[in-house]
């Protein structure tokens, strides 16, 4: 479908445009201290459509790692749609 109206679902995507900050902890395993992370994202819009998001964090054991994030909604599928890449995998999800 050519210039296909936004529905509510993509209007809904909205509230994640912007800039965001995390921080994160996981078990360290057996005997290991528990580990924390960090990171950014900035989020912003592919017309009134889509999202997209770029983000950096540090990996568990340092070292950075950089994603991309699409998302968007699909009325025919009824569904959210996406895709997620890291610098750390071979693997798009």
């Amino acid at each position: 479908m050519m210039n296909p109206e936004p529905q509510a679902q993509h209007l809904w995507l909205q509230q994640l445009l912007g800039d965001w900050t995390c921080e994160s902890t996981c078990d360290g395993g057996p005997g290991e201290p528990p580990m924390t992370t960090t990171g950014t994202e900035h989020v912003r819009q592919l017309g009134d459509l889509w999202v997209l998001g770029e983000g950096t964090g540090t990996m568990p054991g340092g070292g950075e790692a950089r994603m991309l994030i699409t998302l968007g909604y699909d009325p025919e599928k009824k569904a959210f749609i996406g895709t997620w890449i890291g610098s750390m995998m071979t693997h798009m999800w």
